[in-house]
């Protein structure tokens, strides 16, 4: 995952969206200017305005960012509905099965605290009910969303972060699970699972 990806808010000055690549392995802040690349193993180096670089894991960094912000939330996306699943074989041997896309749109994605919703540019819309949602997946620039009856939506970001994707989804599903009484959530992938 891109370093402005996984660091969906600047650890030093907490704001939102404000880390930008700049180019392979680094990427910096354009609120404060603090500055961000890639260091030995899974290392990143983080430099604040005036100061040193401070080496920390990726897990140390995102620590020090700020609360996930208000769920509500849109961005440019692109979007690729899977149709159906093409089967993998190894000479006769079936290895298993993977989704194709069938649909490609391009437009805004936003959330609220009831549905996650594509406004197509082409002026279709498709809606996912928060309460059908059985699985969230991230992965480098892309969340995978899975609905009951439905096939997957993988969206890529044109600017936001998919960490942070990843984080208000499951926050707006915990919240609408402890609404309904249907329990804690604890694990996202590959499908939700509660106690």
């Amino acid at each position: 995952m891109a370093i402005g990806d996984l660091l969906w808010a600047c650890p030093f000055c907490a704001t939102v969206a404000a880390v930008e690549r700049e180019g392979r392995g680094a990427a910096s802040c354009a609120a404060c200017g603090a500055r961000f690349r890639r260091g030995t193993g899974a290392a990143l180096l983080g430099m604040p305005p005036g100061g040193e670089w401070q080496r920390r894991s990726a897990a140390e960094w995102l620590r020090a960012l700020p609360a996930v912000p208000d769920p509500i939330r849109e961005d440019r996306v692109e979007a690729a509905i899977a149709g159906a699943d093409e089967v993998v074989r190894r000479g006769r041997e079936v290895l298993g099965f993977r989704e194709t896309p069938d649909i490609l749109l391009e437009g805004v994605l936003r959330l609220d605290a009831s549905e996650l919703t594509l406004v197509a540019d082409d002026g279709t819309r498709r809606v996912w009910p928060l309460e059908e949602v059985t699985a969230i997946q991230p992965s480098s620039r892309v969340v995978q969303v899975k609905a009951r009856g439905r096939p997957v939506a993988t969206f890529r970001f044109k600017t936001g972060s998919p960490r942070l994707w990843e984080e208000i989804l499951q926050a707006a599903l915990r919240e609408l699970w402890r609404e309904r009484g249907w329990g804690e959530i604890r694990e996202y992938q590959p499908r939700i699972v509660a106690r």
